[in-house]
């Protein structure tokens, strides 16, 4: 049986949404916006707090391509053996590359380009590290293929991409899109990564790039003033039921019911977001605080000052970065380690460190 390719249509001018159906939960989940902007912009940690946002997202969107593990399972992995491609190397650089990418937006405003140059950026960083390219590309989303194999409700086509001209023009309709949608903000938001989830264009990482969609549209829509609202890991709480929602909307293409079931996780997320940036307040005082009663001496604080800022790090990167001297970070990393504040992986040279904190972020 030949497998018949399967892709969303074009987007028209007007998405058919009805949009007075959520004018209640759009209202709360804009004020709560507002409200999670505002915490974090005026608080003490802010680059701290922003650049573990960010690990959180680079850790939940990249789980959530592996569907079959659970985020925990996720998490083993790669801090036992890792995966083939090494993915916590490409943790520190998502870190850095959103850093990057905000500047970039902040020059040059939002576009799909962005994303493009996001996922070439990853793709670029990872086979750098001498792994072949053909290996990377999916012939097709298999988590499409293990969604729906069990249920006689669809009619079992697996995606595949579009060729080349069909893929740049779905991709240069949905920029269309965002640029003259006469929708809500947070509706078009719902619709863009709907869609754009569906099309599925990258060769690699479409879960890391897609995730980072989030962050700059809604700052380019006017919902945030910053660009450290991310999603995706609210998704992954829940992968069943996502992907499940995005298989529906592959079958019946209507959007209402998508675009409810986005609302209701960007408004779970923000309320979540807003306990993460109290939290992590909190954790970094904690820290410091018990750093300074271990430690006597200012010195430490200044040290755990700079590894706050890379919640996933290898020594010398945080050292060069900040022009430390060659081992200063070792008894304070020692330290944290048997205090339970980092982790690391199974190498015996090149060590990668987690504040475990990234992950505790999950379960708020």
């Amino acid at each position: 049986m030949s497998l018949e390719a399967y892709f969303p249509e074009s987007l028209g001018k007007k998405v058919k949404v009805r949009e007075k159906k959520f004018e209640d939960l759009i209202e709360i989940t804009k004020k709560e916006l507002a409200r999670f902007d505002g915490m974090l912009k005026h608080n003490p940690f802010q680059a701290t707090v922003k650049a573990f946002l960010r690990a959180e997202e680079g850790f939940s969107s990249a789980s959530l391509e592996f569907s079959g593990l659970n985020f925990e399972e996720y998490i083993e992995k790669l801090l036992d053996k890792g995966f083939g491609a090494d993915d916590l190397n490409e943790f520190r650089y998502i870190v850095n590359l959103y850093d990057e990418m905000d500047k970039r937006v902040g020059e040059k405003g939002f576009s799909i380009d962005v994303l493009n140059e996001f996922q070439s950026s990853l793709l670029d960083n990872r086979t750098s590290r001498k792994h072949i390219q053909e290996q990377l590309i999916r012939k097709r989303q298999f988590w499409l293929h293990d969604a729906v194999k069990e249920k006689n409700g669809f009619d079992m086509r697996l995606y595949a991409y579009p060729d080349p001209e069909t893929m740049n023009n779905l991709m240069e309709n949905l920029d269309d899109y965002i640029r003259k949608s006469k929708n809500d903000p947070l509706i078009t938001s719902a619709v863009v990564y709907g869609q754009l989830v569906m099309i599925h264009p990258w060769a690699y990482a479409n879960g890391r790039t897609t995730g980072a969609l989030i962050p700059f549209l809604f700052n380019s829509l006017g919902l945030t003033r910053e660009r450290s609202f991310y999603l995706s890991s609210a998704f992954c709480r829940e992968k069943e039921k996502y992907f499940s929602k995005i298989v529906q909307l592959f079958q019946d293409r209507e959007w209402d019911k998508w675009v409810e079931y986005f609302l209701q996780k960007v408004y779970a997320q923000v309320i979540s977001g807003q306990k993460k940036i109290d939290h992590l307040i909190n954790y970094c005082r904690d820290l410091k605080a018990t750093v300074l009663k271990n430690s006597f001496t200012k010195e430490a604080l200044f040290y755990v000052d700079k590894m706050l800022k890379r919640p996933v790090f290898k020594v010398t990167e945080v050292e060069r970065e900040f022009q430390l001297r060659y081992g200063a970070l070792f008894p304070y990393i020692y330290f944290m380690l048997d205090a339970g504040f980092l982790i690391q992986d199974n190498r015996k040279r090149n060590i990668n460190y987690v504040f475990r904190e990234v992950f505790a972020l999950m379960d708020l």
